[in-house]
């Protein structure tokens, strides 16, 4: 058992796994205004307003680690205070 962890191992050094990173779309330029409103509550104009109040205390000085863009991290806790859930119900 000891010999496949260690030969599990060396094929991980050896075979390199290629990063895909998804692209992350603007929800409020793919979605319909009656769609935004269903999903999180508030109007796009609101919800942009909201983004630049928080705009200074979200964004992240470095890129490193692909951080959430501060959109993104509002419209998730918009989302979440709406429905109570994670996941699109």
């Amino acid at each position: 058992m000891a010999e496949i962890r260690r030969r599990i191992r060396q094929l991980r050094r050896v075979v390199r796994i290629e990063r895909v990173f998804q692209d992350r779309l603007n929800p409020l330029e793919v979605l319909s205004d009656e769609e935004i409103f269903r999903r999180y509550r508030f109007r796009s104009r609101t919800i942009m307003d909201i983004v630049e109040a928080l705009f200074p205390f979200l964004e992240r000085p470095t890129k490193r680690s692909s951080p959430l863009p501060p959109l993104l991290s509002v419209l998730e806790t918009l989302y979440f205070l709406a429905s109570g859930a994670h996941y699109v119900v």
